[in-house]
């Protein structure tokens, strides 16, 4: 049986001293392999005013699928519709199962234990806030798409998923395959 690890395999998350116009105030920040993750400090900024415990949730689900963005960083989201489709379903799913099997292995090497679903639905509903808060944000997201995903930097790679989502949820042919 593999080692669990429950620490974060492609991020860090730290907290610092923050200062806006109306509070000072400890924040959390995500690092990744691109530097501070500023979308989701910034999220906390334009929400301030919000407990630690949303924090640290948002914190914790932004963090785990970054995690999971890194593992399957090789996946060919441009030229493969199905692996689009799937991308948030496959990590609900893992977050609700877990990604260690009943061997104790771990192909992934995420090591997440299994969620009930109600914790399921609560992160994941505070990680489409996130989602749709940054994709109203962002100015520049129809350019990611002239990128190969590959290219992309983990900020433009969530843009990306999340702005792909949107679209595919608007059309008004989404009904089929």
């Amino acid at each position: 049986m593999n080692k669990q690890n429950t620490s974060p395999k492609f991020h860090a998350v730290v907290t610092i001293n923050v200062k806006t116009e109306f509070i000072t105030r400890n924040l959390k920040v995500i690092f990744t392999t691109d530097g501070i993750f500023y979308p989701l400090l910034d999220y906390f900024i334009d929400n301030q005013f919000k407990s630690i415990s949303w924090q640290n949730n948002a914190t914790y689900i932004v963090g785990l699928f970054i995690d999971y963005i890194f593992v399957n960083k090789n996946s060919d989201l441009n030229n493969d519709r199905n692996k689009k489709i799937y991308f948030m379903p496959n990590f609900i799913k893992l977050l609700q199962n877990g990604s260690i099997t009943n061997e104790g292995e771990d192909s992934l090497e995420l090591f997440w234990f299994p969620k009930k679903i109600s914790r399921v639905n609560s992160l994941i509903k505070v990680l489409y806030s996130f989602l749709d808060w940054y994709y109203k944000k962002s100015g520049n997201r129809d350019n990611i798409f002239v990128k190969d995903y590959n290219d992309l930097s983990m900020n433009e790679k969530i843009l990306y998923l999340r702005h792909w989502n949107n679209r595919r949820q608007t059309s008004l042919l989404s009904h089929m395959k």
